[in-house]
């Protein structure tokens, strides 16, 4: 009967059962881990620059990564700032309910 409450829990399961999947063998070469907003904006360049096989570089590549970092940090910070403010937001909200029950 607590739809939101469900899918939550569905969430928390699914991010639980997800975290095995980025367990790494120890000394292996090869490191797995859980996208990030760097490897978001990194898809989305690569995807957009590198349409041509044929004309790919490595100095491409390098820059694409290089602005991934960059535009990964500022989502980053942007969606941190946003949490933050949420938070304000809500703790507002709580100051003011209680002063209007008093």
């Amino acid at each position: 009967n607590d739809p939101a409450g469900y899918r939550k829990m569905v969430e928390k399961c699914v991010k639980k059962s997800q975290r095995g999947m980025f367990i790494n063998e120890p000394n292996s070469s090869l490191k797995f881990k859980q996208e990030n907003e760097m490897h978001v904006a990194l898809r989305e360049l690569m995807v957009d620059r590198l349409q041509d096989p044929t004309m790919v570089t490595r100095s491409i590549v390098l820059n694409c990564v290089k602005e991934a970092q960059k535009i990964g940090s500022e989502r980053i910070k942007a969606a941190s700032e946003k949490k933050e403010k949420e938070g304000a937001d809500e703790g507002s909200d709580e100051k003011l309910a209680a002063a209007a029950e008093n």
